[in-house]
């Protein structure tokens, strides 16, 4: 699904890396960082949104 719709998935996978640095006060921003360059990867679309 994500491959079809990169950028629906892009907005799911920024909403959910913000949403985990809110929670945990930017305490883990690298880790997300890094995860959701993963996730991006994964469906071709490595443009991060910051």
């Amino acid at each position: 699904m994500a491959k079809g719709h990169p950028d629906q998935a892009d907005k799911g996978v920024a909403g959910a890396e913000r949403l985990v640095d809110e929670r945990t006060g930017d305490k883990c921003d690298a880790q997300t960082y890094k995860a959701a360059e993963a996730a991006r990867r994964s469906y071709g679309n490595d443009t991060p949104e910051r």
